[in-house]
């Protein structure tokens, strides 16, 4: 379809590379591309940092409860991602979100913390994909050799100097590989831009594609969406 004008089983159709020189000219789709990569750079990024932070403080470190959270970061992975979009949603959208009415009525009618911005969407999406992160991480860092951080605390090394000289790195390769995975995810949802995105006319990718194939009015568009697939496809392969 990428490679087709025209509507499927419709006559007068013929094959072109049009829909792919409309991509690098349409600067719609260079504003959507690029919402995608601020939306996924957020997402990874705060995944990361509650993920392998939660994994630290569960396996090497006599926090109490840790079973609890544990059990309560697997337990998240069952919710689906529509409750916490709608929850964000309802909380920090620009004109109806509870805490902006709040802020609006306390400092002025200018005050707002919109979260319907690709890095507030991907604040969410980062949110909702740290129990991901924390699966992965935390398997490596329970089979990580502990000598080498009981050698750091001999030699008077600090918390923090622990966490950054030992522990990052034996995480590297367990936090590379979530990393690569989440940013997969999140390149191609749907829910947490659709729900929150749509409404305030901010798309990323998959939006973007479901607005051409769910059009308005009109019959929906084929070649566009199937190229931008096409090329997603590209990216997930590599």
């Amino acid at each position: 379809l990428s490679f087709y004008e025209g509507l499927p089983g419709m006559p007068g159709g013929f094959l072109t590379t049009a829909h792919y020189t409309e991509l690098v000219k349409d600067q719609l789709v260079v504003r959507v591309t690029i919402n995608t990569l601020i939306y996924t750079a957020t997402a990874v990024f705060f995944s990361l940092i509650f993920g392998v932070l939660i994994a630290w403080l569960v396996e090497r470190t006599d926090i109490r409860g840790r079973n609890l959270i544990y059990t309560g970061m697997t337990v998240s992975l069952l919710i689906p991602t529509f409750f916490p979009a709608m929850g964000w949603l309802f909380l920090l959208h620009p004109r109806i979100g509870f805490l902006n009415v709040i802020m609006r009525q306390s400092f002025g009618p200018d005050f707002k913390l919109s979260i319907a911005t690709p890095s507030g969407m991907g604040w969410v999406e980062g949110i909702t994909l740290a129990p991901v992160v924390f699966i992965m991480v935390a398997a490596n860092l329970r089979m990580a050799d502990t000598t080498l951080e009981e050698a750091a605390k001999v030699a008077g090394a600090s918390a923090w100097q622990l966490f950054r000289t030992v522990i990052l790195p034996l995480a590297t390769p367990a936090t590379m590989a979530a990393a690569f995975y989440v940013s997969a995810i999140a390149v191609a949802s749907f829910d947490v831009p659709a729900i929150i995105g749509l409404s305030n006319r901010v798309y990323t990718l998959g939006t973007f594609i479901y607005e051409d194939l769910v059009p308005h009015q009109g019959f929906p568009l084929y070649g566009r969406p199937a190229a931008v697939s096409t090329l997603l496809i590209a990216a997930g392969a590599l």
